[in-house]
């Protein structure tokens, strides 16, 4: 987006203060395990919520119909652009670690539905990449990203979390 041509981006995140995800490697042989490793293990604190309620998939299902058009109305797109498609592939309950606020280091974890999806661009006849530009197969497609989360929603309440802001 831009105002008077000035490029807006949100510059925030890449400031913050990570929030390190718990890590569990094993390294098993023909010996046994040979090493493991539990790096940052989350301390839960308090349970704020014992029981939640999560919205029923018809009110979750419309959620991610509006989001997903939402959020899909400005891409990256120039005048050599035919098409693009994104293609859903799942969408799965799980939970995400968000933090309380930008500037702390502590968060919760809330049960979120993921849409993980693949987002194409089908090129004009005849386009050819510029050097260095991007690169297209020979049916003119670019996959932009592939397996990535495209839209992430609360399951408690339907509100739309920025994964790169962390809320």
């Amino acid at each position: 987006m831009a105002i008077d041509a000035a490029p807006l981006y949100n510059r925030q995140a890449e400031y913050q203060a990570p929030l390190h995800q718990e890590r569990i490697e094993l390294l098993v042989s023909a010996n046994g395990v040979e090493q493991f490793i539990f790096d940052a293990p989350a301390r839960i604190a308090a349970v704020e919520v014992e029981s939640a309620r999560l919205l029923p998939w018809d009110e979750v299902e419309e959620i991610v119909k509006t989001g997903l058009r939402i959020r899909n109305l400005w891409d990256y797109e120039d005048e050599n652009v035919a098409a693009r498609r994104l293609t859903v592939e799942r969408i799965c309950l799980s939970y995400l670690q968000v933090r309380r606020d930008a500037g702390q280091q502590s968060a919760y974890y809330l049960p979120v539905w993921d849409v993980v999806g693949t987002m194409e661009y089908r090129y004009a006849d005849g386009y050819v990449p510029a050097p260095g530009g991007f690169a297209v197969d020979e049916s003119g497609v670019r996959t932009a990203y592939a397996a990535c989360s495209v839209l992430t929603v609360n399951a408690i309440d339907g509100s739309i979390i920025d994964r790169q802001m962390g809320f």
